[in-house]
């Protein structure tokens, strides 16, 4: 067998990328592989560093996009989704997150269609996260919804930042070091968002 090219490939050897060799002494296919190196041939690792590299990154990647869409991923980490809101001279905390934002939407729905003269002002109930039910308007139930959106735009933002830092690193011991949980400091977000790093 006229030999140019030998890669380590799942458990064997790909030759001339082409034919999967055993590693087996009986085989002499394998032989001729033996006889190759003997005279100066060299067997390829099964991947090279770049494709080390990419696969590393994909494997961060995938981590990143699970925390973001778990909604952990959070510029101010809060007590585990807790929201503390002022409604009127008090300050409330409710256990919220993006998953609420159409059940909320369909609540104001409801309140504006009952909505008249006679109750310009129409309420409906919302637990906090102490187990006391507060009366909430239109206008808190907006508030909140606006809220949980921008918060779920800066995940977005913290997430996409941390995207190009993890794309800027070019060693496959970085990449495999990069902590997914770490948020990145101002300087180094300014620093990946300029136009020439996008």
């Amino acid at each position: 067998m006229l030999i140019s090219t030998v890669k380590k490939w799942q458990g064997g050897f790909k030759v001339n990328n082409q034919f999967w060799i055993p590693e087996d002494s009986a085989n002499e296919d394998y032989k001729s592989i033996l006889l190759w190196q003997e005279s100066g041939g060299v067997v390829e690792d099964e991947f090279s560093q770049e494709e080390l590299l990419e696969k590393a990154k994909f494997v961060k990647k995938q981590a990143l996009k699970q925390l973001r869409d778990c909604i952990n991923l959070s510029p101010t980490p809060r007590n585990g989704g807790a929201e503390t809101y002022r409604i009127g001279n008090d300050y409330v905390t409710f256990k919220l997150s993006a998953s609420d934002i159409p059940m909320i939407n369909s609540i104001i729905s409801y309140l504006s269609s009952i909505s008249s003269d006679l109750n310009p002002n129409p309420t409906r109930g919302w637990t906090d996260i102490n187990g006391v039910r507060w009366q909430l308007n239109i206008e808190l139930f907006r508030s909140i919804v606006n809220h949980l959106l921008a918060r779920d735009e800066q995940a977005f933002d913290l997430y996409n930042s941390r995207l190009k830092l993890l794309d800027s690193i070019n060693s496959l011991e970085d990449v495999e070091n990069f902590d997914i949980n770490q948020i990145p400091d101002e300087k180094t977000i300014e620093v990946i968002n300029e136009p020439n790093n996008i």
